[in-house]
């Protein structure tokens, strides 16, 4: 069931009002003064069941990972750290001094479904290359007569997919580890999943290192961990039932 933040800007027992708190000319309030998030609720109503218990509101997700883009912040756990410290990020996240910040956790999920539903139906990509070149992961190439140049990303297909794999291909740079979210939501998980995510952590982490033993830009190598990832994404959804949509009524 879809919740809602509701934003209360009462006097606390300490007399600490965020509104009074967060200057005139803060960039973050010159965006909430621009852009009207809840244009996200109808967008992702279709998700969300009427039963069972609130999730976070979609317009702090949307929020969240803004702020993770906006600030360059490397994580959703080191982003969830700072909401804690920073008076602004709570005053334009709409939570009070003493609520409960959301897990990290929240933001992987969601940047996964996001990824997904981007990606639309993968049967029109036959190879994992194509899904690469489809969000502009591949090199752009200048070659005439016998000579090959590669250059920056083609930055072509879908922007929204590309900066969502990128943010995830992040978590890579860490040691791979089965935490205990992680676990929770594997669960009801099948064993080939199972495997096929750890192989993931595993390989693209080992990339992780090999890039940057070279000493190449860490943007690079991200870029590069993402376009991998991409293989196994393409993998993963094409080769599991689980993630198959079942077939409209009527059609065989």
């Amino acid at each position: 069931m879809m919740g809602q933040q509701k934003s209360d800007r009462q006097l606390f027992n300490y007399a600490v009002n965020l509104e009074k708190r967060v200057r005139a000319n803060h960039p973050l309030r010159q965006v909430k003064a621009a852009i009207d998030f809840r244009f996200v609720r109808e967008e992702v109503a279709h998700c969300y069941g009427k039963n069972g218990n609130e999730s976070v509101d979609p317009i702090v997700i949307l929020k969240m990972m803004f702020l993770l883009f906006f600030e360059d912040i490397k994580s959703e756990r080191e982003l969830m750290e700072m909401i804690a410290e920073r008076l602004d990020y709570l005053w334009f996240l709409d939570y009070g001094l003493d609520e409960q910040i959301p897990d990290h956790s929240v933001l992987s999920k969601a940047r996964t479904r996001f990824v997904v539903s981007e990606l639309g139906a993968l049967d029109r990509f036959t190879h994992p290359r194509q899904v690469m070149a489809y969000l502009g992961l591949v090199p752009s190439e200048k070659s005439s007569s016998n000579r090959r140049r590669q250059g920056a990303i083609t930055k072509c297909g879908n922007a929204h997919a590309r900066w969502l794999l990128v943010e995830c291909a992040q978590h890579y740079a860490a040691a791979p580890k089965v935490s205990k979210e992680l676990s929770q939501r594997q669960q009801n998980q099948s064993r080939a999943v199972r495997t096929l995510s750890w192989k993931a952590q595993n390989r693209l982490h080992q990339h992780y290192r090999r890039l940057m033993a070279r000493r190449l830009l860490r943007n690079k190598v991200i870029v590069a961990v993402a376009r991998e990832l991409c293989g196994f994404i393409w993998e993963l959804l094409r080769t599991q039932e689980c993630y198959h949509a079942p077939a409209p009524s009527g059609m065989k």
